[in-house]
């Protein structure tokens, strides 16, 4: 099994389980008091998220997450740009491919990813895509806190496509 691990540092979230908490907490907080919106979660399809360090973006990509229903979605769909490895079409991480960090696992939806891959030549695994980028990983904390821990994760990295493909 290929585990993954934080490999970000604290350059993007804290590395230290209590520190993290607490930074969620504190964007929390500042989201409240700067983008104070309350909408119906039934209605929430989509988020559309920054995925640079929590200190640059947390405040903004919390008022997004804290929009959501704890426990409403079953399944988190992260669309996220690669920016350390170059490929076409969309990276799914392989059936041995673990997205963990320091609140833990997050499962991911297998069945969906199977899916996918049978379905299309746009989208093939490629674990190594997903081991060394960050744009998925930072958002773990977010989806961990505000979506809860039963959720299925669906992580498509995206690469080269065309305007057609998209």
């Amino acid at each position: 099994t290929t585990t993954y691990k934080v490999h970000l540092s604290s350059m993007w979230y804290p590395s230290k389980r209590h520190e993290l908490l607490a930074g969620l907490l504190k964007h929390e907080q500042n989201a409240k008091i700067k983008y104070d919106a309350n909408l119906d979660s039934s209605l929430i399809r989509a988020i559309i998220v920054p995925h640079a360090g929590h200190s640059y973006s947390g405040d903004v990509a919390v008022s997004a997450y804290r929009q959501i229903k704890k426990k409403f979605f079953k399944k988190v769909v992260v669309l996220a740009p690669s920016h350390q490895d170059d490929f076409n079409g969309v990276a799914l991480p392989d059936k041995q491919f673990e997205y963990y960090n320091i609140l833990g696992y997050i499962d991911l939806d297998r069945n969906c990813l199977h899916e996918l891959s049978e379905h299309t030549g746009l989208f093939s695994y490629r674990s190594h895509a997903h081991a060394v980028e960050h744009s998925i990983n930072v958002q773990l904390p977010f989806i961990q806190k505000f979506c809860g821990s039963n959720i299925k994760l669906v992580p498509l990295l995206i690469g080269n496509v065309s305007l057609q493909q998209v």
